[in-house]
């Protein structure tokens, strides 16, 4: 620690300031030559001399030796006693006294100039932090007197804006005042006389707005003009269906040309792998044949070399027995290589008819066959599963803006997001109708944002559709997302209203906008342990408002 830095009110004598730090000298020591140095400046000192161990004198430049070096206790009482201020002097502390006592003053002085502990980057005196906590920090909680939730102080003009329980007048000026916002929509629907609604029958092709009388009176007067639109739409649906029963008939007639295709050739393949086998044991048994005489000849030669080298007239006779049936083997052996070429010829003559290959006397070029056929037979599964996976799609989706989304597996799954693996996962597509909105859910099992690690968040994605054109942008409806309790009625469920200004909403320009939803969805310990997993498995629902639709000339 370097010498004392206090607010001295008269300018600090020479023989009083370390020549090295400049302060006023701390448990100081005088050297041989007279001058004093504060104990951890020359402690300094020695550490840079390196391993010269030569200490300079920092004032007249003459070598230190550390014999001559001694603690100075009359210049330390001198320091200790000099008169000072207290530091925060000009923020209003009025201490004074000797510096002995000036750094334990500092440790409590109220007038400490401190930063506050809420994080608003504010320095205060210690003694009005409490009140600028209580009174003037903006990151103070305040708890808001609708909803009564929390808020910082800072945020809570936002937090008005949106809070569900905050007053408000019906927007049709029917008279109805300090209405909750989470009751308004309520409100403009059944209760409001002013309301400007739709007619019941415009999910039909009916036009027609205004308020509940006039709907009434409309009514009243254009039963035959619904009942157009009635007949319209049905005659638009029945000739939806036959197509599509079409396209149904076709595909199951292609699925089925396809499997047959695919039974076909699988007979085919196995006809073919029954042929190579018996060439392959034909061949087997020929080469085992062929070796046989191969040594019995070998064996039949060493023998006339051992006559050879007899002597005698009889011998001479065995001599010439034994050189005939060496000829006679020889002939054997020579009539078989011939008979094992005609057989593998034949063999491969009667299954070329059958098999389109290009050499039957080819091992390799047969097993090239076999796995094109075998790639052939792979494609086909390939295409069936395809064919089976788009009818599978088709019976699953959702045309009410209404979607059910079971998570299998969900242990693994979970794994996997805490891993890093695959941290999200969407749900199938759904539609708010047949030529709507087009839509899906995307989860992070392990959490998002500020619920990574703590909370399974849930989010709502609007998705590129073939009728945007088509359809009122930025996208409009309520939106509520839910995890379905197995047992009971316990869902946990957050709804919200799209934000027009926010490029979540915006008619897509990719496949799919950014995802919009709750972080804090639901905490993971409460999902374990609650009703909500059953057998490895979750349910979650999201389900879109269309009733605001209904007042869109173009929605289908």
């Amino acid at each position: 620690m370097v010498g004392y830095n206090g607010n001295f009110p008269t300018p600090l004598a020479e023989h009083h300031k370390c020549p090295c730090c400049s302060y006023a000298l701390r448990d100081p020591l005088q050297t041989e030559c007279g001058h004093r140095i504060c104990k951890e400046c020359y402690a300094d000192l020695q550490r840079k001399s390196g391993k010269t161990g030569q200490i300079i004198c920092p004032v007249d430049g003459s070598i230190v030796l550390p014999h001559q070096v001694f603690p100075d206790m009359y210049a330390k009482r001198e320091v200790l006693n000099l008169p000072t201020y207290c530091m925060y002097r000009n923020s209003g502390c009025q201490w004074q006294g000797a510096l002995r006592e000036y750094e334990e003053h500092i440790v409590g002085c109220e007038y400490e100039d401190i930063r506050c502990p809420n994080g608003c980057n504010q320095r205060l005196p210690k003694h009005l932090i409490e009140q600028h906590l209580l009174q003037s920090c903006p990151r103070r909680l305040l708890q808001c007197e609708y909803c009564k939730t929390k808020i910082p102080s800072e945020e809570l003009q936002d937090h008005y804006d949106k809070c569900e329980q905050f007053p408000v007048d019906c927007l049709f000026n029917c008279g109805a005042m300090k209405i909750p916002r989470r009751l308004l929509q309520q409100h403009h629907e059944s209760e409001c006389p002013n309301a400007v609604g739709a007619c019941p029958y415009s999910f039909i092709g009916c036009n027609f707005k205004g308020t509940k009388d006039e709907i009434l009176d409309h009514l009243a007067k254009e039963d035959k003009e619904h009942l157009k639109f009635a007949a319209k739409c049905c005659n638009e649906l029945r000739t939806k269906i036959i197509e599509l029963s079409r396209k149904f008939d076709s595909e199951a007639k292609r699925t089925g040309a396809l499997e047959q295709m695919v039974s076909g050739q699988a007979g085919e393949l196995e006809a073919i792998k029954l042929q190579c086998n018996e060439l392959r044991d034909a061949l087997n048994s020929l080469e085992r044949n062929m070796d046989e005489l191969k040594r019995s000849g070998q064996l039949t030669r060493e023998n006339l070399s051992q006559v050879q080298r007899r002597s005698g007239p009889t011998i001479a006779m065995e001599m010439d027995k034994l050189r005939e049936q060496a000829r006679l083997i020889d002939q054997k052996v020579a009539k078989l290589q011939r008979g094992s070429n005609v057989q593998v010829t034949q063999m491969t003559l009667s299954g070329a008819s059958s098999l389109p290959v290009a050499s039957a006397t080819s091992d390799t070029q047969t097993d090239k066959r076999i796995e094109k056929l075998e790639n052939q037979l792979a494609l086909q599964d390939v295409q069936i599963a395809e064919l089976n996976l788009k009818l599978q799609l088709l019976e699953a989706t959702s045309y009410d803006g209404k979607m059910i989304w079971k998570i299998d597996n969900f242990e693994k799954r979970r794994q996997d997001a805490i891993m890093g693996k695959s941290p999200s996962l969407y749900s199938p597509p759904f539609y708010t109708s047949r030529f709507g909105y087009k839509m899906c859910a995307r989860i992070y099992l392990n959490g998002d944002g500020q619920g990574k690690g703590t909370h399974i968040s849930l989010f709502f994605v609007v998705m590129k559709g073939e009728y945007d054109a088509l359809l009122e942008w930025p996208f409009p409806c309520k939106i509520t997302l839910k995890l379905l309790a197995q047992e009971g009625n316990a869902h946990i469920a957050e709804a919200f209203r799209p934000d027009p200004n926010s490029s979540s909403f915006r008619r897509p320009t990719s496949e799919m906008n950014i995802a919009s939803g709750v972080p804090l969805f639901a905490n993971q310990q409460k999902v374990m342990s609650g009703p909500y997993k059953k057998n490895n498995c979750i349910f979650v629902q999201v389900i879109v408002d269309t009733s605001i639709l209904a007042n869109s000339l173009h929605y289908g």
